[in-house]
Formats: structure tokens, sequence, C-alpha cells
């Protein structure tokens, strides 16, 4: 007998298990990301126009196109003529989406 409820008590925690974690996986808390990097050719014209106006000439270390929740952007990291290291986030209609500086 005893063996039979420790058997309904072990199916019971395991029905109600996902029960309990569904909400929080329905609340958005699970995100899809996708990362490429990309060279400055690759990049849509409106982008490459955003990222020749505000990196200044300055040296372009890194692109990468980056999809989150099916939101794609691309983050540029570069270093300005004077040596301080920048980042963007453009969409791609050419929109900065951050900017940011290392102090």
């Amino acid at each position: 007998m005893l063996r039979h409820w420790t058997v309904l008590l072990g199916m019971s925690i395991g029905l109600a298990f996902p029960l309990a974690v569904a909400p929080s996986a329905m609340a958005g808390e699970h995100t899809y990301k996708e990362e490429r990097k990309v060279t400055l050719e690759q990049l849509p014209e409106p982008v490459r126009e955003t990222v020749m106006r505000e990196t200044q000439g300055g040296n372009i270390r890194e692109i990468e196109q980056k999809t989150k929740n099916g939101t794609t952007y691309f983050e540029v990291e570069f270093t300005t003529q004077d040596g301080r290291k920048g980042e963007l986030k453009i969409a791609p209609d050419g929109k900065v989406y951050e900017r940011d500086f290392d102090d």
C-alpha cells in the first residue's frame, strides 16, 4: 500500500512541475538570439552610410548582425581617430538605437 502512495505522490509532483514552470516560459523570459559577423560591404546602404558618418574615419574593429526576438540590428565596434573606443547599435534603416563610448 505504501508503494502505491509513493507512486501517486511521484506522479503528482511530475505532473505539477510543468504547470509551475509554464507561466515563466510564457512571460517571455526565453529569448531567441542569432549573431553573425559581417563586413562593411555586406551592410545595407543606409546602415553603411550611418557607420561611415558616425565613425568619422575611425578604425572599425568588428561588425555583427544580430537578431533578438525577431528584431534585427547591427552592432559596430570601432576606435575613433583620437583613440576612444565606441560601439553603435543601428537598425536596418540606418537609425542609431544606441551610441556608447568608453571614457
